[in-house]
């Protein structure tokens, strides 16, 4: 038995080393290319005009620097082609891509590591998209965090529960989904998780909402994955995030600062288990005429305050509407990043 649990502590320990080195900034090995020839390849989830124009506007400043294409969708294999033929058209040599996701841990990044190169095989099924409008509970009018995009496998393979929410599966391992073509040199950025960007947002996002902190419990809700493992990851983010707000405010200031993801695609039995701990958060936030302050750790909210009054049917709370985006932040975080991952490449050029 005890050779068993030390077996899992083992895989346990392997996949947390592979996970940190998967969330830091990538540099290719190819021939090195004039370092002051930079391009922007910005990666961030599709959804209606008014979506893509916050990512537009978000990316904007760069284009004062940079040559700038933005592919919309998730692993999304041609918009990606597309915004790398764009750059390499216009002489660029160097492309940094930045990933506007929330967490590193999802098949979403492993297939952006994949299709990019910095993955010699495909770690998860392959997905391919379809745009549309979903239905699904994890997605209000939209797709994946709001936006009108729905993962789909290789074969189009959606569940669809008797809740109507949809789970992004992975699709025949045994189809052909080959890398891109690139030429340039690639660096690849790390999403956002608990840049010091996103946690100054959601401390602004909790002021919005307080009142009497003492009497008030914060909970950060984040999309989360289906896998077991990515998710504890995310949940790892998360508390680096809350410990992060509690020190901004001070330990004392909030009756509790706590956390949990949401996990919308995932199957009945986990997304029903995720629903349960949700209303119980609340209900315990609000004993002793407390008041439970729901913060979203989402890029968009994308109908997340249906979603709320489904799942927490018949409980007190007060929420903010006001996600990631819209927010200049998120624009100092890009420049930011891009800046970090050319930093690296001098540092790897010495």
């Amino acid at each position: 038995m005890k050779t068993v649990k030390n077996n899992h502590m083992k895989k346990i320990i392997l996949f947390l080393a592979l996970v940190f080195v998967g969330s830091t900034v990538f540099a290719s090995n190819d021939p090195d290319p004039d370092i002051d020839n930079v391009g922007v390849l910005v990666l961030a989830h599709g959804g209606d005009s008014l979506w893509n124009a916050t990512i537009e506007n978000a990316v904007a400043p760069l284009k004062d620097d940079y040559a700038v294409q933005v592919a919309f969708g998730m692993a999304n294999p041609t918009s990606m082609q597309k915004g790398i033929d764009q750059l390499e058209g216009q002489g660029v040599q160097n492309i940094v891509v930045i990933q506007l996701f929330v967490s590193s841990y999802s098949m979403i990044i492993r297939q952006n590591e994949y299709l990019l190169g910095f993955r010699d095989t495909l770690a998860d099924p392959p997905m391919l998209m379809m745009h549309g409008h979903g239905s699904g509970h994890g997605h209000g009018n939209g797709g994946h965090h709001g936006m009108k995009e729905k993962p789909q496998s290789a074969h189009h393979d959606m569940k669809k529960e008797g809740h109507g929410h949809h789970m992004m599966m992975g699709g025949n391992k045994d189809i052909d989904l080959p890398q891109l073509n690139i030429k340039a040199h690639v660096l690849l950025a790390k999403p956002l998780n608990d840049d010091p960007h996103v946690v100054n947002i959601l401390i602004d996002r909790i002021k919005e909402l307080s009142k009497r902190p003492e009497k008030e419990t914060v909970i950060l809700v984040a999309h989360g994955p289906n896998d077991k493992m990515d998710n504890m990851m995310w949940m790892n983010t998360l508390h680096n995030i809350s410990t992060q707000v509690q020190s901004a405010f001070g330990v004392d200031e909030f009756k509790k600062v706590t956390y949990l993801t949401l996990r919308d695609d995932a199957s009945d039995h986990i997304y029903n288990a995720a629903k349960q701990h949700f209303r119980d958060v609340v209900k315990k936030a609000n004993l002793d005429k407390g008041r439970a302050l729901i913060v979203p750790v989402l890029m968009s909210n994308g109908g997340i305050e249906d979603r709320l009054e489904k799942r927490l049917h018949g409980l007190d709370y007060v929420w903010t509407s006001h996600t990631l985006l819209p927010d200049e932040r998120i624009a100092d975080f890009i420049e930011s990043s891009v800046k970090e991952a050319l930093e690296h490449r001098e540092e790897a050029l010495d």
